[in-house]
C-alpha cells in the first residue's frame, strides 16, 4: 500500500509538473509574442521617422530648387537690365548724333542733360537721377 501511495503521488507530482511546463511554455510563448510586437511597433517607428527625415528632405531639396531658380531668374534679370541700359546708353548716343541744332532749341546748343529726355525708355525707368532736372531744363528751352 506504501509503494501504491507513492506511485499515486508521483504521478500526481508528473501531472503537476507537466502543468507547470505548459504554464511556463504558455507564459514564454506569450512573452515571445510581445516581444515580437514589442520589436515590430519599434520597426514601424523607425519606418516612420525614416519616412519623415525622407519627407523633410524632400522638402528641402524643393526649398533648394526653388532658391537656386529664383537666383537664376535674378541673375537673368539683372542681365536684362544691364542690357537695357546698355541699349538705353547707345540710343541715347545716336540721338546725341541726330539732334537738329539750332532751329528747335531756339538758339540754344543741346546740352548732353537735354539729350537724355531723348531716350523714352531711359526716362521710364528712372536710370537717371537728374532725369527731372533734364525735363525741367527742356520744358525751359522749349518755352523761349
Amino acid at each position: 500500500s506504501v509503494i501504491g501511495l507513492r506511485e499515486k503521488q508521483s504521478s500526481e507530482d508528473k501531472i503537476t509538473y507537466d502543468l507547470i511546463d505548459q504554464i511556463f511554455s504558455t507564459i514564454e510563448i506569450n512573452f515571445k509574442f510581445q516581444q515580437q510586437t514589442i520589436d515590430a511597433s519599434i520597426r514601424f517607428c523607425h519606418a516612420r521617422e525614416n519616412m519623415r527625415t525622407s519627407s523633410v528632405r524632400i522638402m528641402q531639396t524643393l526649398i533648394d530648387t526653388r532658391q537656386k531658380k529664383m537666383k537664376k531668374l535674378q541673375v537673368h534679370s539683372f542681365h536684362k537690365a544691364l542690357q537695357q541700359i546698355v541699349s538705353n546708353k547707345v540710343e541715347t548716343e545716336k540721338k546725341k548724333k541726330m539732334i537738329p541744332r539750332g532751329s528747335m532749341f531756339g538758339n540754344m546748343t543741346a546740352t548732353p542733360v537735354d539729350r537724355k529726355i531723348f531716350s523714352p525708355l531711359a526716362a521710364n525707368s528712372g536710370i537717371f537721377s537728374n532725369f527731372k532736372d533734364a525735363a525741367d531744363i527742356n520744358h525751359s528751352s522749349h518755352s523761349t
